[in-house]
């Protein structure tokens, strides 16, 4: 028993783990497994596969850029004509806008005077803004319609008053304000109304 002890541990010990370099198969002979070991491949072939796909990745890819440069030309020739155009249109639009500026600065005087002569005695700025366009004519119009409406309320206070009556605001009795007080409403339209109802302020 003892003798064959130390032989026993001379079999253990041998490492069952085959060599990598070694295919576990003496030379001359195959490895007995009757066709059943996976394909192997050599370090030049895996290299050789690995090259191709990379090649192809490379391909592949190259494509893509070579349309997206395609693509980016297309697009660079158009946004260069479409800013181009844009350049021209808004430096016509600036133009158009500083005559159309001047203009309107240009009638300010004369659609002053046209309310000032038309009976309406010291207009605002808020009130010259109402009918100045850059245009004569549309101002002019503008003017007259602003008079037509100013003498319309006038003569209804007018009337108002002649009959005993304070002018009223939606029913209400209206309160008494200062020219300077009505220049200092910005809402039109409630300016129109406060000149209504203090129309005596303007008869002075």
């Amino acid at each position: 028993m003892f003798e064959k002890l130390p032989m026993r541990l001379q079999f253990f010990a041998e490492d069952p783990t085959p060599d990598p370099d070694n295919d576990g198969a003496p030379e001359g002979t195959d490895d007995g497994d009757n066709g059943k070991s996976e394909k192997t491949f050599t370090q030049a072939e895996l290299n050789d596969i690995v090259k191709a796909r990379v090649n192809r990745a490379l391909k592949n890819k190259q494509e893509e850029i070579d349309q997206a440069k395609s693509e980016a030309t297309k697009l660079a020739k158009m946004n260069k004509d479409q800013k181009q155009e844009y350049k021209l249109q808004q430096t016509e639009k600036r133009a158009q806008d500083a005559e159309a500026e001047l203009a309107r600065y240009k009638m300010r005087d004369t659609a002053k005077q046209q309310l000032i002569d038309g009976g309406y005695d010291n207009p605002t700025d808020e009130d010259i803004d109402l009918i100045v366009t850059d245009k004569a004519e549309t101002t002019k119009e503008r003017g007259e319609a602003f008079l037509k409406a100013y003498n319309r309320i006038k003569e209804n206070v007018r009337q108002e008053l002649l009959k005993g009556k304070s002018p009223r605001i939606n029913g209400a009795p209206a309160t008494a304000m200062t020219k300077e007080q009505i220049a200092k409403i910005k809402d039109p339209v409630k300016r129109v109304q406060a000149i209504r109802d203090n129309l005596s302020q303007y008869e002075k």
